[in-house]
């Protein structure tokens, strides 16, 4: 599994982006997180015309796994 990984805001908070090529991926990443005992934020969903999850990192800072923006 290949990444494309971003660095910026999201919502006003620090984010990371992980970005996947498909659903099946984003998916496969969050359980591989939650195994690690990762604290989710948001079960992966569409948002829009991509689908994500999100991870908490601390009050400021998050995780985004998501598929490819088009």
């Amino acid at each position: 599994m290949f990444a494309q990984v971003e660095f910026g805001l999201c919502d006003e908070k620090e984010c990371i982006s992980i970005i996947l090529d498909n659903e099946e991926q984003v998916n496969e990443f969050m359980l591989m997180l939650i195994e690690k005992s990762f604290i989710v934020n948001c079960e992966p969903r569409y948002v829009g015309t991509f689908y994500e999850g999100n991870v908490w990192c601390g009050d400021e800072h998050y995780l985004r796994i998501t598929t490819k923006r088009v």
